[in-house]
């Protein structure tokens, strides 16, 4: 079904932007230091969400298998196993900082980093992945009543128009009545000069 963009909160959309740039990529930057350290070259995307998301368990097989060629020739059984402990501690301190990511950052904004050049980056495809986050859309048939509410809105704005740094939405429903599903003026009137003057008596 279609769908017609009303609102694009440009304010949160570079607030995410800026937590991605301050926050998260620092933060993986280090994830990725942690792992040049198991020399398996260099970090991917792929490895990054496995990193994030999967608890690590593609980068420990990796990080195993590259463990075992390495100590093939090691005969003594005492060093193999040490050597092996190593590496699951290893492993243990490589998730601990890799899962504090998800309580550091948003997981929905670090799913759109990836990695190039092994470096986070915001894709251009992720931007606008982001940017969908934060849009607002009405549908078709929605669309006559949204019209509708913005001329309500711009109504109200002209009735209130001297009163606008002092208006409470107590002002707004004071002025109307509601009767069998009819918003009208109250029949008695009201106290129009507390709305003409209201301006000065808040000064």
């Amino acid at each position: 079904m279609k769908k017609i963009l009303i609102y694009e909160n440009e304010n949160e959309i570079q607030g995410a932007i800026n937590g991605i740039q301050s926050v998260c990529f620092p933060a993986i930057e280090k994830v990725i230091k942690q792992y040049e350290g198991f020399n398996l070259g260099e970090m991917t995307s792929e490895l990054l969400t496995d990193a994030l998301f999967n608890n690590s368990t593609e980068i420990e097989k990796l990080f195993t298998q590259q463990a075992e060629a390495d100590t093939a020739t090691v005969r003594n059984p005492v060093l193999r196993q040490n050597l092996f402990n190593g590496i699951k501690e290893a492993i243990i301190e490589f998730r601990l900082s890799a899962n504090s990511l998800t309580a550091l950052c948003d997981r929905n904004l670090l799913k759109l980093v990836t990695i190039e050049g092994n470096a986070p980056v915001l894709a251009d495809a992720n931007l606008d992945k982001l940017k969908e986050m934060h849009r607002t859309y009405i549908t078709p048939e929605e669309a006559e009543f949204y019209e509708l509410h913005k001329k309500a809105a711009k109504a109200l704005n002209d009735l209130f128009v001297n009163m606008k740094s002092s208006l409470v939405s107590h002002d707004i429903l004071r002025v109307f009545v509601l009767t069998d599903g009819e918003i009208s003026v109250p029949k008695t009137g009201i106290n129009y000069q507390y709305f003409l003057n209201k301006e000065a008596v808040s000064e």
